[in-house]
């Protein structure tokens, strides 16, 4: 019991810190978007918003994210592959979000940032669960189609 709660304080503390800088960024984010015309309008076909978004949302919890491991203390070089490849991420879904990519551009991006995590990332690499228990590469293989498809996910879902 006493473990448990000291792992959610570990990770309610850093919450905490991710929430408030993105809840305090929020606002001037937003009014950095609408001044740079970076603003996602209606079409009436796949956007149906009353009002154009703001297009920041990425990098803004980009921020939140690096303030929370900032916190907890975790910015060290285990985790520079990981955020390197959330702000590609990141900058790869503003590109999209301004220019409209197509989907097999997108779908490269994903597969590339991917391939930087798990290539790039010798502990992910060594501790990727039922991943690494494969035989060669198939066990990369399906950790790339798994970030892949969570990346898809998420698109899917902006």
């Amino acid at each position: 019991m006493a473990e448990t709660l000291r792992t959610l304080a570990d990770v309610a503390g850093p919450a905490l810190v991710g929430w408030t800088v993105a809840w305090a960024a929020g606002r001037p984010t937003i009014a950095l978007a609408r001044r740079l015309a970076l603003l996602d309008v209606a079409d009436g076909r796949l956007k149906l918003q009353a009002r154009p978004v703001a297009l920041l949302g990425g990098p803004l919890v980009l921020l939140a994210l690096v303030a929370a491991l900032a916190s907890a203390g975790r910015l060290g070089a285990s985790h520079g592959v990981l955020l390197l490849a959330a702000a590609l991420s990141a900058a790869f879904g503003l590109l999209d979000d301004i220019w409209v990519l197509s989907p097999a551009t997108k779908l490269a991006g994903a597969v590339a940032v991917a391939l930087f995590v798990v290539m790039g990332h010798e502990h992910l690499r060594a501790q990727a669960g039922p991943f690494a228990a494969l035989p060669g590469l198939s066990g990369d293989a399906l950790a790339v189609l798994w970030i892949v498809m969570a990346m898809n996910a998420f698109h899917l879902i902006d």
